[in-house]
């Protein structure tokens, strides 16, 4: 995440990186604005399977993605897809 690397100190932070830590503030912000707070995590597996941010609460997970760049391909969506059915979730 681009975040963790910016933390322990990498120097060069990427566009995508920048709007990663951008988004990831927006949501600290709106958390804490909800009746309920989320909880807000992200994920990462020891192979590899990142998703950028859970958003968690009583009502279920919010996975979300980020990603900076001019076109969505469904290749950007598939550690979301990977993360929701190896928890039993379904796309609604």
């Amino acid at each position: 995440m681009g975040l963790n690397r910016a933390i322990v100190g990498e120097l060069s932070i990427s566009r995508g990186a920048a709007y990663e830590s951008w988004l990831c503030t927006e949501l600290l912000k709106w958390k804490q604005l909800q009746p309920v707070e989320p909880e807000l995590y992200f994920y990462r597996t020891a192979a590899g399977l990142e998703v950028d941010f859970l958003l968690a609460s009583e009502h279920g997970i919010i996975p979300i993605e980020t990603k900076s760049s001019e076109r969505v391909t469904a290749a950007d969506g598939r550690s979301v897809e990977t993360f929701m059915r190896n928890i039993g979730m379904r796309p609604k």
